[in-house]
């Protein structure tokens, strides 16, 4: 009984916060305990990204080499402000600042990046791993319902600044049996993560 009371007011609380959002809240609960996993988390964009770079096909780099170029120094600007912040001096540790940057850079690094170099290589098998990969990574870092609101965010824009730029999506490429089921498990994993935590986080509520 004591359990379903539990659940029943963290559903009221969550009802509730819904109906009146207090977002820079929300967003500060997403914060890492400890600044180092900051640094952690731009040296895995870093490898990750890097690795979608290297199997970006030449004629497609060549093609868009103006979008190419922002993503490369979006990319750097970022992760060195990511992976230098537990340096920064107390005077420019600003908690609103960070609050704010940590689930849009998230978003924009693993999602819009990812996403658009998905687009570029034509669906390439190992981009499309890394970028569920990305989406794991995500759910361990932030609550499920952020996620797939920064996923969906950054999928959606990524379409719309590909489509502007191109007029059209790239032809899906052939895939293989082995990938579906490799990408069928990552997915089934992102999903299973993401829903342990929104449930984790209604008990906490």
């Amino acid at each position: 009984m004591a359990e379903r009371e539990k659940a029943r007011l963290a559903r009221r609380a969550l009802i509730e916060t819904l109906k009146k959002p207090n977002f820079y809240a929300y967003l500060k609960k997403n914060l890492p305990a400890q600044d180092g996993l900051y640094s952690l988390f731009g040296v895995y964009v870093i490898g990750a990204t890097y690795a979608l770079f290297f199997t970006t096909p030449e004629p497609v780099v060549t093609s868009y080499p103006k979008l190419y170029e922002f993503i490369i120094n979006s990319v750097l600007l970022m992760t060195a402000a990511l992976i230098t912040y537990p340096a920064w001096p107390p005077t420019f540790r600003d908690k609103r600042f960070i609050t704010f940057f940590w689930p849009l850079g998230i978003g924009y690094l693993l999602f819009f990046v990812g996403a658009t170099l998905v687009l570029m290589s034509g669906y390439n098998e190992v981009q499309v791993m890394i970028f569920m990969l990305n989406l794991i990574i995500a759910t361990l870092l932030l609550s499920g319902s952020l996620v797939i609101g920064l996923a969906a965010s950054g999928v959606i824009l990524a379409c719309t600044v590909w489509y502007l730029q191109t007029g059209s999506m790239p032809r899906a490429m052939e895939i293989s049996l082995q990938f579906k089921l490799i990408y069928g498990l990552l997915l089934f994993s992102s999903c299973w993560i993401a829903l342990i935590r929104f449930r984790q986080a209604l008990r906490l509520g």
